[in-house]
């Protein structure tokens, strides 16, 4: 039961890893000895590093598409630990090193961003996983509910774009994203559901006495105080 991993960092630090162009195997080479916790195709930089997320967070629909599948399987599969939507049981393959949690994950679906409260956030991961905007925010109430206090960001850029040239630059890779099958997408509704789901974490972190900082500089994420990486190393 996930109940077992409840404040078991009590007031110690870890570093939640976006997928933004900032992100480099350089940067995560010097995580080695830290708490991380990982999302989505994280998998997709694996061969540059040594490095491996202690913590994968897993609650997106595109474990269904095949294109993504093997890199959320190998992003779950090379974790310590995995905390995953439950409907991923459905998928056996997700637990086959028997490091998985599933909890429930709340389904906020066909909700305009200026719509989000603030009580989309959970305090209690075993009751409900909240989802919105990006997979960061889930990462964010796991990492709170293990009771880190202090949380780095590290490849949380914001600004979504569509792809130049067939390329997607919104990532580390520009072969991350197959936008061929989201050719109508809606990056401005993104970007904005993206920093309101950090405005969300941030209101939700003070509360609790937990610090966010955000180590990618130039990111469009201002909710988060933001700090030199090279200060925390």
């Amino acid at each position: 039961m996930i109940e077992v991993m409840k404040d078991l960092h009590k007031d110690q630090r870890c570093f939640v890893i976006g997928n933004g162009p900032s992100l480099s195997p350089e940067i995560l080479d010097r995580l080695t000895d830290e708490y991380t916790f990982a999302v989505n195709r994280i998998a997709k930089i694996f061969d540059k590093t040594s490095w491996r997320p202690v913590y994968y967070v897993g609650i997106t629909d595109a474990l269904y598409d095949s294109r993504h599948q093997v890199d959320i399987l190998s992003g779950i599969h090379a974790a310590e630990l995995a905390v995953c939507w439950d409907r991923y049981q459905d998928t056996p393959s997700t637990n086959l090193h028997g490091n998985v949690f599933y909890v429930p994950c709340s389904r906020v679906e066909d909700v305009h961003s200026d719509q989000a409260q603030d009580s989309w956030w959970s305090d209690d991961i075993a009751k409900r996983l909240d989802k919105f905007g990006v997979a960061v925010f889930a990462a964010l109430q796991v990492a709170v509910y293990f009771g880190f206090t202090k949380i780095y960001l590290i490849g949380c850029d914001g600004n979504y774009a569509p792809p130049s040239n067939g390329k997607d630059n919104s990532h580390f890779d520009q072969d991350y994203r197959p936008y061929d099958a989201y050719p109508d997408y809606d990056y401005e509704e993104l970007n904005k559901a993206l920093l309101r789901a950090h405005e969300i974490a941030e209101t939700a972190a003070q509360r609790r006495g937990v610090k966010i900082y955000n180590c990618s500089l130039y990111s469009a994420i201002a909710a988060h105080e933001k700090i030199d990486l090279e200060k925390v190393l």
